[in-house]
């Protein structure tokens, strides 16, 4: 419960550099639909797959402190955050530091990227399962595999 309370802090510290562009404004309700006279163009990259919001955190932030057991004997903390707003965002505790991660474009599953300054990392969930890797240019070096979600 204590990670939860420092992981909590930390980003509510961090909140106004984590902060995403606002969503558009939406069209006033009196407004006629703008027609376009080309096709629409498909996306250039796949749309974001995040886990689906458990009903009883919808329309609220919610942490979800996550422990997990990997391959070789070892584990990893994950703190998730999901805010009201839409924004996620994962916490990992990798070797006595805190690694601060946002959600990024995944094709399946969901996928964060380290938004820290000291090294790039990504953590990729789906379903109960999680892999943690430290990348260096399109070298991904595992740092945990084969973790699974304990409980």
């Amino acid at each position: 419960m204590r990670l939860v309370t420092v992981l909590s802090a930390t980003l509510l510290l961090a909140a106004p550099a984590l902060a995403q562009s606002p969503a558009p404004e939406p069209a006033p309700a009196d407004a006629a639909p703008v027609q376009s006279a080309a096709p629409a163009a498909k996306p250039a990259v796949p749309p974001v797959t995040e886990p689906a919001p458990k009903p009883e955190t919808m329309g609220q932030d919610s942490l979800d402190d996550v422990s997990f057991a990997c391959d070789g004997d070892t584990s990893m903390q994950v703190v998730f955050v999901n805010t009201a707003a839409g924004a996620s965002y994962a916490v990992v505790l990798e070797q006595g530091r805190m690694i601060p991660m946002q959600i990024a474009v995944s094709a399946s599953g969901a996928r964060y990227l380290s938004i820290a300054p000291e090294g790039r990392y990504q953590l990729w969930t789906k379903g109960d399962t999680a892999d943690l890797v430290a990348l260096d240019g399109d070298a991904e070096t595992p740092l945990r595999s084969g973790c699974t979600a304990a409980g």
